[in-house]
């Protein structure tokens, strides 16, 4: 496994050989999230619990929990992007830009 554990989608910690371009929109999505919040996806695990396990079986925290003020379609796309099942996301990064693009 490669990569820095609060940005990597589930299907890279799970098997990092099969990941597909899907999983930079997770990626690029957590970025996002940080960025906008300067926190990660998750709280920190309780009691120094295991990052990894807690990535995989908990679902990302809601950015507008954090930010009310970001607007509800951006919240959507990065939700979107931050889904578990790939499949679920954007289908590709150029789709994703345009989610974005009245955001910019």
């Amino acid at each position: 496994m490669r990569g820095t554990v609060p940005f990597m989608p589930p299907e890279q910690m799970r098997d990092f050989k099969t990941v597909t371009p899907l999983a930079d929109l997770y990626a690029t999505a957590a970025t996002l999230y940080y960025l906008l919040t300067c926190q990660y996806i998750y709280d920190e695990a309780d009691g120094g619990g295991d990052l990894i396990r807690m990535l995989l079986e908990n679902e990302p925290i809601p950015i507008r929990s954090r930010r009310p003020d970001i607007p509800k379609g951006l919240a959507d796309v990065i939700s979107k992007c931050l889904t578990r099942e790939p499949n679920d996301r954007y289908p590709d990064a150029a789709t994703m830009r345009r989610a974005l693009k009245p955001f910019c």
